[in-house]
């Protein structure tokens, strides 16, 4: 599974299916590469300048842990 979901974040897009959110707090473009998306919402955030995981290396670590 964690696999599968890695895939789709390295492959897979941000569609809404068209659906407008004129009203979010960080508005992403939508059609574009999930981490170009996952890219620009970290831009956005407020923080410590401390760097964060992505999340495919987040699944990439568990996928490694559940290995032991």
């Amino acid at each position: 599974m964690l696999g599968a979901l890695r895939d789709w974040k390295l492959t897979g897009t941000n569609d809404i299916g068209g659906a407008s959110h004129s009203n979010t707090i960080s508005p992403i473009p939508e059609s574009i590469a999930l981490l170009e998306a996952e890219r620009i919402a970290r831009d956005r955030e407020p923080g410590t300048g401390v760097p964060q995981k992505t999340v495919t290396e987040g699944l990439d670590e568990a996928a490694l842990r559940g290995l032991d």
